[in-house]
């Protein structure tokens, strides 16, 4: 999950990401955090160049397979937010399994906490 949402990023920066992380390159829990806080952070950076003409626009990247693959760039934003959300509800449901509570991860209850902090 952090990878992938880094890899978007980077693609959607323009380059050419011919390859995933490897495994052993996220050894910790802390190395993890900081790869999906680099994906976190280049989003964060290209909010501001992606208005809404650029998210109806056809965009092209090269896969792992070097195919040149196109699609509007919005499907790709709502990818990155699916592909996360599928695989946070398994992370989630593995803790349930393994008899531990999974963190609450509920979009609404971001907003409540973050609009509640704010008050």
């Amino acid at each position: 999950m952090a990878d992938a949402t880094w890899i978007w990023a980077r693609r959607i920066s323009g380059e050419t990401v011919a390859a995933r992380v490897a495994e052993t390159d996220v050894p910790t829990l802390d190395a993890v955090e900081k790869l999906l806080n680099q994906g976190h952070e280049a989003f964060d950076g290209l909010l501001d160049t992606l208005p809404p003409e650029r998210l109806a626009a056809v965009w092209s990247y090269r896969n792992f397979d070097n195919q040149e693959l196109a699609l509007p760039l919005w499907a790709v934003l709502r990818h990155v937010i699916n592909h996360a959300t599928y695989h946070r509800g398994q992370i989630a449901a593995k803790f349930g399994r393994l008899g531990a509570t999974p963190a609450k991860t509920d979009l609404v209850l971001w907003a409540i906490e973050h609009t509640m902090s704010s008050r």
